[in-house]
């Protein structure tokens, strides 16, 4: 049976309130609580982590030989420079999520690429802890095409990169149709988007009688940030076309999420996410290379 008193006046309101407001966080925290197992064995993470809905949005200019009809879409700009064509308008990539797209091959991250609010092509690339591969497209638009894959994943990106690391490879039977690529170390790019330090791939290859030349700027947290392609035919530049990242998914605004582990539990607690606040919003943004909100 319980015994009820009368409180002692006598007693300070700080003893009597240590009782309560103990209980009252204990009950708080048990309520937080999510238990969950975490496996004993280390997790490799993927190279670079994409989301289904992820979104990328590029500023793109195109350049043509002078006398050249390309094509243009409402709100884009055409102007000459340098007795060239260029054409300037936004891309978006837009993360589909990982699909069997040919049976058999595995599962391949799918990405939409949209100009306007017309689908351009869907890409496919390979994602896993050692590499980012390029495995194949299918074109849409106004002439819709096939899936098109290739036959070996294309690397586009490598774990641990280092400047002077090279490889090849040649697609094919007797096309010539090669692709050689080559690290040119780590630099600072400064993009729409914010600037980051990006690893810089440099692509030499042939491909149906072109010249190819690609340049890649890649951030492991972000993605591509900047890409130059230049296609050559016998008689000098046919089309260069270079892509520079104006928001990716971590300029969102999205509030990150607050994980915390004990042991083998995970708690959510509101005073974490009070911390976190402090922190994101003491650290100047542009650290994160991103012009809008750092998301984890």
């Amino acid at each position: 049976m319980f015994r009820f008193r009368e409180f002692d006046e006598s007693v300070p309101m700080k003893r009597r309130m240590k009782v309560p407001v103990l209980l009252v966080l204990a009950l708080f925290l048990s309520s937080c609580r999510e238990k969950q197992v975490i496996p004993s064995e280390a997790v490799v993470s993927l190279l670079w982590e994409v989301a289904p809905g992820d979104e990328w949005v590029y500023e793109v200019e195109a350049s043509y030989p002078k006398g050249s009809q390309p094509r243009l879409l409402e709100g884009e700009l055409r102007r000459e420079r340098e007795g060239r064509i260029l054409v300037e308008f936004e891309r978006r990539k837009i993360a589909q999520g990982r699909r069997e797209v040919k049976k058999g091959k595995g599962h391949w991250e799918v990405i939409r690429v949209m100009r306007g609010s017309e689908v351009e092509e869907y890409e496919y690339l390979e994602i896993t802890p050692e590499a980012v591969s390029y495995r194949g497209s299918k074109k849409e638009g106004l002439d819709p095409g096939p899936v098109k894959s290739l036959s070996i994943p294309l690397d586009l990106v490598r774990r641990d990169m280092e400047g002077g690391e090279s490889w090849e490879y040649e697609l094919g039977s007797g096309v010539g149709n090669v692709r050689r690529f080559r690290v040119a170390g780590t630099h600072q790019v400064v993009v729409a988007a914010g600037t980051f330090e990006a690893s810089k791939i440099m692509v030499e290859g042939r491909s149906r009688n072109l010249d190819v030349k690609e340049v890649y700027w890649f951030n492991s947290r972000v993605g591509f940030v900047k890409i130059e392609k230049s296609f050559y035919a016998l008689d000098g530049l046919l089309k260069r076309e270079v892509m520079e990242l104006k928001k990716g998914p971590l300029c969102s605004s999205t509030f990150p999420k607050i994980s915390v582990y004990y042991g083998n539990e995970k708690y959510f607690s509101v005073f974490h996410f009070l911390f976190v606040s402090w922190v994101l919003g003491a650290t100047n943004r542009s650290d994160f290379g991103c012009s809008g909100h750092f998301a984890w």
